[in-house]
Protein backbone atom coordinates (compact mmCIF):
# COMPACT_ATOMS: atom_id res chain seq x y z
CA UNK A 1 0.00 0.00 0.00
CA UNK A 2 2.70 2.60 0.97
CA UNK A 3 4.83 1.35 -2.25
CA UNK A 4 1.64 2.14 -4.35
CA UNK A 5 0.60 5.55 -3.08
CA UNK A 6 3.98 6.41 -3.30
CA UNK A 7 4.69 4.94 -6.81
CA UNK A 8 1.55 6.80 -7.66
CA UNK A 9 2.73 10.40 -6.11
CA UNK A 10 5.71 10.63 -7.69
CA UNK A 11 4.57 9.32 -11.16
CA UNK A 12 2.22 12.14 -11.01
CA UNK A 13 4.74 14.45 -9.76
CA UNK A 14 7.15 13.71 -12.47
CA UNK A 15 4.44 14.20 -14.83
CA UNK A 16 3.59 17.26 -14.13
CA UNK A 17 6.77 18.49 -13.62
CA UNK A 18 8.06 17.92 -16.79
CA UNK A 19 4.87 19.57 -18.39
CA UNK A 20 5.38 22.65 -16.53
CA UNK A 21 8.96 22.94 -16.04
CA UNK A 22 8.61 26.50 -16.18
CA UNK A 23 10.43 29.60 -13.88
CA UNK A 24 14.07 30.97 -13.03
CA UNK A 25 15.43 29.11 -10.54
CA UNK A 26 15.98 25.86 -12.90
CA UNK A 27 14.91 26.76 -16.57
CA UNK A 28 14.49 24.45 -19.15
CA UNK A 29 17.62 25.95 -21.33
CA UNK A 30 19.96 25.41 -18.06
CA UNK A 31 19.77 21.62 -18.40
CA UNK A 32 20.69 22.39 -22.23
CA UNK A 33 24.10 20.33 -22.87
CA UNK A 34 25.27 16.75 -23.43
CA UNK A 35 24.39 15.07 -20.50
CA UNK A 36 21.72 17.30 -19.40
CA UNK A 37 18.48 15.52 -19.59
CA UNK A 38 20.39 12.72 -17.05
CA UNK A 39 21.18 14.81 -15.26
CA UNK A 40 17.74 16.63 -14.73
CA UNK A 41 16.75 13.55 -14.53
CA UNK A 42 19.05 12.48 -11.59
CA UNK A 43 18.13 15.68 -10.10
CA UNK A 44 14.28 15.26 -10.08
CA UNK A 45 15.18 11.83 -8.30
CA UNK A 46 16.95 13.48 -5.36
CA UNK A 47 13.97 16.06 -5.46
CA UNK A 48 11.26 13.38 -4.81
CA UNK A 49 13.59 11.11 -2.49
CA UNK A 50 14.14 14.61 -0.21
CA UNK A 51 10.31 14.71 -0.36
CA UNK A 52 9.95 11.25 0.65
CA UNK A 53 12.70 11.89 3.55
CA UNK A 54 10.72 14.55 4.71
CA UNK A 55 7.52 13.12 4.66
CA UNK A 56 8.72 10.08 6.82
CA UNK A 57 9.89 12.17 9.62
CA UNK A 58 6.77 14.28 9.89
CA UNK A 59 4.83 11.17 9.89
CA UNK A 60 7.57 9.95 12.67
CA UNK A 61 6.36 13.05 14.73
CA UNK A 62 2.95 13.24 14.12
CA UNK A 63 3.08 9.37 15.24
CA UNK A 64 4.70 10.34 18.57
CA UNK A 65 3.07 13.63 19.15
CA UNK A 66 -0.21 11.05 18.68
CA UNK A 67 1.15 8.38 21.51
CA UNK A 68 2.66 11.44 24.28
CA UNK A 69 0.91 14.35 23.57
CA UNK A 70 -1.81 15.63 26.47
CA UNK A 71 -4.76 14.65 24.20
CA UNK A 72 -5.31 10.90 24.02
CA UNK A 73 -6.17 9.53 20.51
CA UNK A 74 -9.27 7.43 19.97
CA UNK A 75 -7.90 4.84 17.52
CA UNK A 76 -5.61 3.68 20.08
CA UNK A 77 -7.39 4.50 23.64
CA UNK A 78 -10.64 2.67 22.10
CA UNK A 79 -8.29 -0.76 22.36
CA UNK A 80 -10.27 -1.98 25.59
CA UNK A 81 -7.93 -4.92 26.01
CA UNK A 82 -4.68 -2.81 27.89
CA UNK A 83 -2.22 -5.26 27.11
CA UNK A 84 -3.06 -4.82 23.26
CA UNK A 85 -3.51 -1.19 23.70
CA UNK A 86 0.28 -1.20 25.20
CA UNK A 87 1.49 -3.28 22.60
CA UNK A 88 -0.05 -0.92 19.90
CA UNK A 89 1.77 2.05 21.45
CA UNK A 90 5.02 0.61 21.91
CA UNK A 91 4.91 -0.02 18.11
CA UNK A 92 3.72 3.29 17.13
CA UNK A 93 6.50 5.15 19.71
CA UNK A 94 9.11 2.31 17.54
CA UNK A 95 7.86 2.79 14.35
CA UNK A 96 7.44 6.98 14.78
CA UNK A 97 11.12 6.93 16.47
CA UNK A 98 12.65 4.91 13.97
CA UNK A 99 11.13 7.36 11.27
CA UNK A 100 12.46 10.25 12.58
CA UNK A 101 15.77 9.50 13.61
CA UNK A 102 16.88 6.83 10.23
CA UNK A 103 20.08 8.70 8.70
CA UNK A 104 19.38 9.24 5.29
CA UNK A 105 22.34 7.10 4.68
CA UNK A 106 20.03 3.95 5.58
CA UNK A 107 16.99 5.10 2.88
CA UNK A 108 18.71 3.92 0.30
CA UNK A 109 18.16 0.10 1.32
CA UNK A 110 15.13 0.87 3.22
CA UNK A 111 13.55 2.48 -0.09
CA UNK A 112 14.71 -0.69 -1.75
CA UNK A 113 13.37 -2.80 0.61
CA UNK A 114 9.83 -1.50 -0.10
CA UNK A 115 10.16 -1.32 -3.83
CA UNK A 116 9.81 2.02 -3.59
CA UNK A 117 12.91 3.62 -5.59
CA UNK A 118 15.07 -0.04 -6.09
CA UNK A 119 17.09 1.34 -8.75
CA UNK A 120 18.28 4.35 -7.17
CA UNK A 121 21.84 5.52 -6.81
CA UNK A 122 22.66 8.36 -4.93
CA UNK A 123 24.74 9.47 -2.11
CA UNK A 124 23.76 10.78 0.96
CA UNK A 125 23.03 14.81 0.79
CA UNK A 126 23.09 15.54 4.06
CA UNK A 127 26.47 14.42 6.01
Amino acid sequence: MVRDIWQQFAQKFETLWLENNQGELAPPQYWNYPGGQAAFAEFRRRYLLNILRDTAGFGGCKMLRRMMGVVSVWDISSIEDTNKRAIAERLAIKIGTRWLLAHPSAWRSRLARVGCWPTIKLTPLMN
